[in-house]
């Protein structure tokens, strides 16, 4: 399946694709924002009434920056998404939280190509909330996934050409955080550390050879390196 993804991610619309994406995600950052402003100033449910039901589907938009020395020199910023049910496993406190992801880091190679990462996440969250005293929860996060990536180069937006695979690799991300949550609306910071398994596309790498400054920049080599990063999200809860 994941090769399916990865083959589609990699075809002529994959730029649209992703184009599309980040207006989407602008989107619903926006949408979040208002139903924040609408929470805050209507009359709702209480957030413990609403962390009462067993099961809830909760979706969440982020943003990341790179903190790994062999990500932070060549992304700038990327974006994500995850989506998945939250369950209640002890008391309305103790929550285990099954999720799937996709990121995606992008910066430009040159002026006519374009530098893209694409990670898939595959995982779990635990969370344990404390109820503040001035309303709604405090709570800190551990997130386990088994990730997926594949980094190629394609052309940008009204150039042609064929997108070139330059590495992929998988391997256990590690995240680590706290966030607040008020109602349906959840913030959270995770730092999350990610040190997977890198594979070259060898012949790629002798065609390009010292010219591709990506390699200067990466310092790409064929054991681990490290992709980890700070993620802010915005997460919303859908109850039953």
């Amino acid at each position: 399946m994941k090769f399916l993804i990865f083959e589609f991610l990699n075809s002529n619309y994959s730029l649209k694709i992703i184009d599309l994406m980040f207006r989407i995600f602008n989107q619903i950052i926006a949408i979040f924002c208002f139903i924040f402003f609408i929470q805050k100033t209507t009359a709702q449910e209480s957030p413990k009434d609403q962390d009462y039901n067993p099961v809830s589907f909760i979706a969440s938009p982020y943003v990341l920056f790179g903190t790994g020395e062999d990500i932070e020199n060549v992304y700038n910023v990327g974006f994500g998404a995850n989506m998945g049910f939250k369950i209640n496993i002890h008391d309305n406190k103790a929550f285990f939280q099954p999720t799937v992801a996709f990121e995606y880091f992008g910066s430009y190679y040159d002026e006519v190509i374009q530098n893209n990462l694409i990670i898939l996440k595959y995982g779990f969250q635990l969370k344990y909330q404390f109820e503040k005293e001035s309303g709604g929860y405090l709570f800190p996060v551990l997130d386990i996934n088994y990730a997926d990536l594949e980094n190629y180069l394609s052309p940008r937006k009204n150039y042609k050409g064929e997108n070139i695979t330059i590495a992929d690799g998988n391997g256990i991300s590690t995240g680590v955080g706290i966030g607040v949550s008020s109602g349906r609306l959840n913030f959270q910071v995770t730092y999350n550390y990610f040190h997977p398994d890198i594979s070259l596309n060898e012949s790629v790498i002798g065609d390009l050879g010292d010219v591709s400054s990506i390699y200067n920049l990466y310092e790409i080599h064929e054991t681990t390196m490290d992709f980890s990063n700070i993620e802010f999200a915005f997460g919303y809860q859908f109850n039953n």
